[in-house]
């Protein structure tokens, strides 16, 4: 209530500078390496999320990411996760017309994406069979995982990189 308050007297007293508010705002919540929202945009849309019980919360992560970083160096760890982010958004698009707005990246190599219950699945199976690198010694791919609060989500991606280093797929992002 209080920051409407400020835009309107704001945007009454200096009119001139509303777009260049406008623009500073939308800034604060966007992502710069990839053009998806970012973890303070996350954390504001989280609340509504979770409260909406035909919201699931997808989390993705990128596998080997750190290790990409130390061979390969951060310019071709940067490829790898604005790839991931379009695999990601492309994917989202294909179960949710809305969904584009709703996709962020939280961390390095962390990404959510908000998305009806039914679809949050198949969206997860998408981005898992759409994405998969190999640079010398190392192979990159993405995990993810779902749940209606963000704890279960993370909770159940922990599970999964724990499952595939059991396995013996080597995990270290």
């Amino acid at each position: 209530m209080l920051l409407e308050l400020r835009e309107t007297i704001a945007n009454f007293v200096c009119p001139e500078q509303r777009n260049e508010r406008r623009n500073l705002s939308r800034l604060v919540n966007l992502d710069a390496l990839t053009g998806l929202a970012n973890r303070r945009a996350f954390e504001l849309a989280l609340p509504a999320a979770e409260s909406d019980p035909n919201v699931w919360i997808v989390i993705f992560d990128i596998n080997n990411a750190g290790q990409v970083n130390k061979k390969a160096g951060h310019k071709f760890g940067d490829i790898i996760i604005r790839e991931v982010a379009d695999v990601i958004t492309r994917s989202a698009r294909v179960y949710s017309d809305d969904s584009a707005e709703r996709c962020f990246r939280i961390g390095g190599d962390e990404f959510v994406v908000l998305i009806e219950r039914e679809r949050a699945a198949r969206l997860r199976d998408q981005v898992e069979i759409s994405f998969g690198v190999k640079y010398p010694g190392i192979e990159v791919s993405v995990s993810g995982t779902f749940g209606e609060t963000f704890a279960q989500a993370d909770e159940g991606l922990q599970e999964r990189k724990a499952a595939k280093k059991a396995k013996g797929t080597k995990y270290n992002g």
